[in-house]
């Protein structure tokens, strides 16, 4: 979330006030970084494609309206784009609605998802793992015309079961979090 964390927050350190999201990535563009996307990326694991100097890949999870309000603006006043990992659960007002979604892919920022409910993947059954991870992706791919080719892990939470899924998914790779 792009703003300061309030006293309530079960996670503040998930919380960055705006100006120090500036900070951050403007020392990084300043350190000779640029950011680019998974796709990119991934271009260049498979096929050799170019990529700039330093690549870094920003990512946001969940889909909070203040990446759009916040973020969005910082990046995209440095010519830099992200990669959101919607949650398509999180709706309005404390999540991104489908147009600011839509501009955001106008920015130039990858769309790819993290399931539906952010739910504890290795914890699911064959039924509810395939609607969190396959039918997450043909929503995307069905409301924004995205290929959607990268999963990340809620909560960075996966075992071979979850990336047996993923991969049968038809998923490009995924992201996690190693805390």
């Amino acid at each position: 979330v792009i703003q300061a964390p309030p006293p309530s927050a079960a996670f503040p350190g998930l919380w960055v006030a705006p100006q120090e999201f500036a900070g951050q990535m403007h020392a990084l563009a300043r350190a000779g970084f640029r950011a680019i996307s998974l796709d990119q990326a991934g271009a260049y694991w498979r096929y050799g494609a170019q990529l700039p100097p330093h690549p870094i890949i920003v990512t946001f999870d969940n889909g909070y309206a203040s990446q759009y309000t916040a973020a969005l603006p910082i990046l995209r006043a440095m010519g830099w784009i992200a990669d959101l990992n919607l949650q398509l659960s999180l709706h309005a007002p404390e999540g991104l609605t489908p147009k600011q979604v839509r501009r955001m892919l106008t920015d130039g920022w990858e769309l790819d998802t993290q399931g539906f409910t952010h739910a504890d993947l290795i914890k699911l059954d064959a039924a509810h793992l395939h609607y969190e991870i396959t039918e997450a992706r043909l929503r995307l791919r069905r409301n924004y015309g995205v290929p959607a080719n990268w999963f990340c892990y809620p909560s960075g939470h996966y075992n071979p079961k979850v990336v047996a899924a993923v991969r049968g998914a038809g998923y490009m790779g995924s992201t996690t979090v190693i805390p």
